[in-house]
């Protein structure tokens, strides 16, 4: 499902890898996450790459060229740049990097390293809501237990503050700062 959400450019993927936290964790969701993303940017990377990449940049004009030809002469650093900084779509820069003529191992590299703290960090706080749904479940179920007949499943927001969520959260805050420091 990532794979194909990447490769449409369908921009699903902070709510896919915190579901991939809630179902399988916070390691195991950010890796199915990364390969997920990685594989669907290459999809659409290779087919803006082939199909009409070099006649969008001839015909964007001389300042594309001349934006394409920067683009290539360090292309790891673009890249790594624009996938740190959240501001950027993801789809966008599969499509930058394409029509300017990045290599596919640097767009690869890049795309991975830039990817892996951000991916991580949505799947460790799909991990925290995980535990927030599992204490309100417990407290459920021993309710019913005691046979008491009040017994409700119900979000309680003193009972969201869990020490899972709260790291991720900080984490969050911490990824809102990469900006800043870049």
């Amino acid at each position: 499902v990532y794979i194909v959400a990447a490769a449409l450019s369908i921009p699903a993927g902070f709510y896919l890898t915190v579901i991939g936290g809630i179902l399988f964790g916070a390691i195991l969701g950010g890796a199915a996450a990364l390969v997920g993303a990685t594989t669907g940017a290459i999809c659409i990377f290779l087919i803006a790459r082939s199909a009409v990449g070099e006649y969008f940049v001839r015909r964007a004009g001389p300042l594309a060229e001349k934006l394409a030809q920067g683009f290539r002469a360090d292309a790891f650093s673009y890249l790594l740049f624009l996938r740190l900084v959240p501001i950027f779509p993801f789809w966008v820069v599969n499509l930058v990097a394409a029509l300017a003529g990045a290599r596919l191992a640097t767009f690869v590299a890049a795309t991975v390293l830039g990817i892996i703290p951000p991916t991580f960090i949505f799947a460790f706080f799909g991990a925290g809501l995980d535990s927030v749904i599992t204490a309100q479940q417990a407290a459920y179920s021993a309710c019913v237990a005691a046979g008491r007949p009040d017994c409700r499943l119900q979000f309680h927001l003193h009972a969201a503050i869990t020490p899972e969520l709260i790291a991720a959260l900080g984490a969050l805050g911490v990824l809102a700062l990469v900006p800043v420091v870049v």
